[in-house]
C-alpha cells in the first residue's frame, strides 16, 4: 500500500520534514507513533488517544466526512484543514462545508441533551485571510487570476 499512496502523500511528508529531521520522522513512522493513511483506509477504525489530521478536506465528499468524523475515539483530538476555494473535484465534494453546517446546527441541541456543554466548546472554526501562505508572488497572482476568471468554456 505504501508504494501506491506515497506519491499522493508527498505534500504531507514535505510538511512533516519541515518540522522533524528525516531520521526522526522515519523512526516515528516505523514505531507507528505517526501513521499516514488515505482517508479511504480509515473505514471501520476507532482512533482512540490519537491526534488525527485530515488535510485537504475541501476535496472530501459528505460521506467521507461522515466516515472520518465518526472515527473519533476517547481521548482523541481531530483537526480538519481545507480551503473551499481550492476544490479540485466536481461539485459533489462538499463534505467540508456540509460537516461545518451540520456540526454548527448540532451544537445547541446536543450540548444539553446527549453530551456535556464542555465537549462542544472544544470545537473551533478558524479562518485565515484569503492571502495564500508560503507562495511566491507569481503563484499568488495566478491563483487570484483563476479565481476571478472562472472556468474555461466547454468546447
Amino acid at each position: 500500500m505504501k508504494d501506491k499512496v506515497d506519491p499522493y502523500m508527498q505534500p504531507l511528508y514535505d510538511a512533516l520534514n519541515d518540522f522533524l529531521p528525516g531520521k526522526q520522522l522515519a523512526k516515528l513512522i516505523e514505531e507507528k507513533k505517526i501513521e499516514i493513511a488515505p482517508l479511504a483506509f480509515m473505514r471501520g477504525r476507532t482512533l482512540s488517544n490519537a491526534f488525527v489530521v485530515l488535510d485537504e478536506a475541501q476535496n472530501a465528499t459528505t460521506m467521507q466526512m461522515k466516515m472520518f468524523l465518526t472515527r473519533l475515539g476517547e481521548g482523541s483530538r481531530m483537526v480538519i484543514t481545507g480551503d473551499r476555494t481550492q476544490i479540485d473535484l466536481p461539485r459533489h465534494a462538499l463534505g467540508l462545508a456540509d460537516a461545518e453546517r451540520l456540526l454548527k446546527a448540532m451544537i445547541p441541541r446536543s450540548a444539553s441533551i446527549i453530551s456535556p456543554p464542555k465537549m462542544w466548546s472544544a470545537i473551533r472554526w478558524l479562518r485565515r485571510s484569503s492571502k495564500p501562505m508560503k507562495r511566491i508572488r507569481l503563484t499568488c497572482d495566478a491563483a487570484l487570476f483563476f479565481e476571478r476568471s472562472g472556468p474555461a468554456p466547454v468546447i
